[in-house]
């Protein structure tokens, strides 16, 4: 039995095909970027933890050998990753800063109460910096998974979407996250 198409339905074949990987191909895009956002918040989340350490010990919010540890270790893993160097250098820089805004923040509201020290603040050694460090190769290949997203026209609004959602978990934290996910709209 011979089966014969119309050119103009074979176009539409290869036509709706073409949308499907298309859409398969957005919707890949999609899933990377929800998936990056996602980390961001939750190393954002871990922030509070920071800064109770911090306000128990007296220890600056700032640490810039620390900071500077962390940033060639990104620049490394990023390479090794096959993510975009400059853009995990400038991506966790504002991770960086953000964290910085979470601290300060909860240490100034809880200074400005009166607050003693936290009895059960974790450890910056032995809990906080694993987890962290845990993240960091999640956040890098997320990145790198979520780069053709970056060009995306919506990207802005996904990411004010995401601060906003995050804004409703941890109230005050949403400018935190707007300058961690800046880096991703230049």
């Amino acid at each position: 039995m011979t089966v014969y198409f119309s050119r103009r339905r074979a176009l539409t074949a290869i036509g709706a095909a073409a949308a499907a990987l298309s859409f398969g191909a957005a919707r890949g895009e999609t899933d990377a970027l929800d998936r990056l956002l996602t980390l961001v918040g939750e190393r954002l989340d871990v922030m509070p933890g920071v800064a109770m350490h911090k306000f128990n010990t007296g220890s600056p919010v700032d640490d810039l050998p620390r900071e500077a540890q962390v940033l060639a270790q990104v620049a490394a893993q990023a390479e090794r990753a096959g993510a975009p160097r400059a853009l995990a250098e400038r991506f966790f820089q504002a991770q960086i800063d953000a964290a910085k805004t979470i601290q300060r923040a909860r240490i100034a509201a809880w200074r400005a109460e009166g607050r003693g020290p936290f009895a059960a603040a974790p450890d910056l050694a032995t809990e906080i910096r694993p987890r962290l460090d845990g993240l960091t190769p999640m956040l890098i290949a997320a990145l790198r998974d979520s780069a053709p997203s970056l060009a995306r026209p919506d990207l802005a609004a996904c990411c004010e979407a995401a601060a906003a959602a995050n804004g409703r978990r941890n109230p005050g934290d949403d400018a935190a996250f707007r300058i961690a996910t800046a880096p991703l709209a230049r």
